[in-house]
């Protein structure tokens, strides 16, 4: 089953159950800090919001969300607009717990 890395954390990992004799009981699943990781797909490129004035030097909308970020025009190509930022973009990453063998389609 594909998952992002937070996703993935919320599920418990059989060999952080076997190896974790401490007393936290913390059994979650390392996500991309483990060695048998295994992303899916190549990481998402930021998605890219155009303004509706193509010359829009500051923003005249609130952003679409706390993730992106204004790009105002700067007398090239293409409109103003909010960009995601990279750290976002990346979060929607997905990929697999390479013990359980990578997933067929529909898992």
């Amino acid at each position: 089953m594909l998952k992002t890395s937070s996703g993935a954390a919320m599920t418990n990992c059989p060999l952080i159950i076997i190896a974790d004799r401490s007393e936290t009981g913390d059994s979650g699943c390392l996500a991309d800090k483990c060695m048998m990781w295994r992303w899916s797909e190549p990481a998402p490129l930021p998605e890219w919001i155009p303004c509706d004035e193509s010359g829009a030097l500051t923003p005249s909308e609130d952003p679409p969300s706390p993730m992106f970020t204004f790009v105002p025009y700067d007398g090239s190509e293409g409109p103003a607009g909010w960009r995601e930022d990279d750290d976002s973009a990346a979060a929607r990453r997905q990929g697999y717990c390479g013990l359980a063998g990578e997933p067929r389609g529909g898992e």
